[in-house]
């Protein structure tokens, strides 16, 4: 099977089992889907429509919800690139530039800078599906276990 088709089925898959699977948890009640990827950009892009749950007190989604987001897109594409299961986030940094409104779509488009022996960097974006604009960036670097687990 080409790389191409490879991402796609593990994303989809992942998101597919991860919204089942965990009920209950971040990962589910963000309520994730797949929107695309490119495995020869070593990409994934995924959306998150806003919840009211996910809001502030003034009513524009949470800057730690965009972080969760972020992690969520980022890790899934570590986990691939990593084949494994399990790729824990060492570090991540977040620069917000405007608010995303309850019932707009976040589309979160994480890359593969570079895969190590150990290590794993990405970079992540956030725009708005409606508007087309950027709302944040970031990048985060996520650790390979040992266990193929």
């Amino acid at each position: 099977m080409d790389g191409q088709k490879r991402l796609e089925d593990y994303c989809k898959s992942s998101v597919r089992d991860d919204v089942a699977r965990q009920q209950g948890t971040v990962n589910s009640m963000l309520a994730p889907d797949y929107h695309d990827c490119n495995f020869e950009e070593g990409s994934v892009t995924l959306t998150f429509k806003v919840q009211k749950w996910e809001t502030n007190r003034i009513g524009i989604l949470h800057g730690g919800i965009t972080a969760a987001a972020f992690d969520y897109a980022m890790g899934m594409l570590a986990r691939f690139y990593a084949d494994q299961n399990f790729t824990p986030t060492v570090s991540m940094e977040i620069k917000y530039i405007r608010p995303v409104e309850l019932g707009e779509t976040l589309l979160v488009k994480a890359r593969v800078v570079s895969v190590g022996k150990k290590i794993i960097h990405l970079t992540v974006e956030g725009r708005s599906q409606e508007s087309g604009k950027l709302t944040a960036t970031g990048a985060g670097i996520f650790y390979q276990n040992d266990k193929r687990s």
